[in-house]
């Protein structure tokens, strides 16, 4: 399937580069591995030097064997002659409607896979998605979910190296202030849960996340919360959380 079109596609994008490299010697065509074309054509050794490749991934679920994110690096950038490689991430790409809000944590593999991409990777473009609030505007979907990961992501980009746990433990000082033990517990339980190495479909039988999982997430929120007291803004950003994984129950 990832390489279903291809070959068709890239007959359409060689030309194009070819093109644009006569009128505009000092410009790149940006293409995508996405989808049926996300892997090379079949009959290229060799890009043209003015053409740079962005892939389509999830560093949330890379670290996992069947995902094809590392695979298709690998794929790609020995034939990258520009070595200008970019990725669109979605790993923050929290679903809308009535799809369950679980935690998404994977601070460790985020540094290593930035460590990785240190001068490999021109940049990054994230995904996130948008949900419509109670007046149909689009809103952020989950921000109080995705805020440790953009704030972790965003120390990356200027240091990849950084101290993660040290890092973590003023996060968690500093945005959750007396509640910071209880949800130090919960991001590293929660992390703990994503990279579990099973399927991210969740069915009865089998998937990552498991019914006492969820009882778990709520009790250790209703501690923190305990803990914050009422109507701070500690509590605040701890409640915004809680409800926004309350479809988990």
């Amino acid at each position: 399937y990832l390489g279903k079109l291809s070959d068709y596609v890239w007959d359409y994008w060689l030309y194009v580069a070819a093109e644009l490299k006569k009128k505009h010697p000092g410009l790149y065509l940006r293409c995508n591995s996405y989808a049926p074309y996300a892997e090379p054509p079949s009959q290229i050794k060799e890009l043209p030097d003015n053409v740079a490749i962005c892939i389509a991934q999830s560093t949330g679920s890379s670290f996992l064997p069947q995902d094809p994110a590392n695979k298709l690096r690998a794929m790609w950038l020995p034939i990258l002659t520009s070595k200008k490689l970019f990725l669109w991430d979605y790993y923050l790409f929290y679903r809308t409607g009535d799809n369950p809000r679980y935690p998404v944590f994977f601070t460790k593999h985020l540094q290593e896979d930035m460590q990785k991409l240190n001068g490999v990777c021109e940049g990054k473009i994230i995904e996130i998605a948008a949900a419509p609030d109670k007046n149909k505007k689009l809103r952020l979907a989950c921000p109080g979910l995705t805020h440790l990961l953009h704030y972790w992501q965003g120390k990356l980009y200027w240091d990849p190296d950084l101290d993660r746990q040290k890092m973590l433990d003023e996060y968690y000082e500093l945005y959750f202030g007396p509640a910071k033990k209880e949800m130090k517990e919960f991001y590293e339980f929660a992390e703990d849960v994503w990279m579990r190495p099973e399927s991210r479909s969740i069915t009865i039988a089998g998937g990552f996340l498991m019914e006492k999982d969820v009882d778990r997430y709520f009790e250790i929120l209703k501690r923190a919360r305990e803990k914050a007291c009422q109507d701070t803004v500690y509590d605040r950003r701890i409640l915004q959380i809680e409800e926004e994984m309350q479809p988990l129950k």
